[in-house]
C-alpha cells in the first residue's frame, strides 16, 4: 500500500511543479509585457512589482515540493528563457533577484 501511495504523491508533486512552472514563466512573460507596454513610470513599477511577488510566492511553494536549491534553478532558469538574459542571481525570499542587489 505504501508504494501505491508514492507513487501517488510523485504523480501530485509533478502536477504541482509542471503547474508551478508554467504559472512563473506566465508571470514572467507578463512582466516583460509589461516593461514594452504603454504604461509609465509608478504604474509600470507597480505592475512588475506585483508579478515579482506573484513569482515568489511560486518559489516558496516549489521550495517546499523540490527543494530550495531546485527552485532556484527552475525560477532562473525560466527567467534567462523568458528574459534572455544569461546572468541572473536569483535568491530565496526576502532577497533581491538581480545579481549585486539585497
Amino acid at each position: 500500500m505504501r508504494v501505491i501511495n508514492d507513487v501517488a504523491s510523485y504523480a501530485m508533486n509533478t502536477s504541482e511543479v509542471a503547474h508551478l512552472r508554467e504559472q512563473v514563466e506566465q508571470e514572467y512573460e507578463a512582466m516583460m509585457r509589461g516593461l514594452t507596454g504603454f504604461a509609465e513610470g509608478s504604474a509600470r513599477h507597480e505592475f512588475i512589482s506585483i508579478r515579482m511577488a506573484h513569482v515568489e510566492s511560486y518559489y516558496g511553494k516549489l521550495a517546499k515540493v523540490i527543494g530550495e536549491d531546485e527552485a532556484t534553478q527552475m525560477i532562473s532558469e525560466l527567467y534567462n528563457k523568458v528574459t534572455g538574459s544569461r546572468d541572473v542571481g536569483i535568491r530565496g525570499p526576502g532577497q533581491s533577484h538581480l545579481k549585486g542587489e539585497g
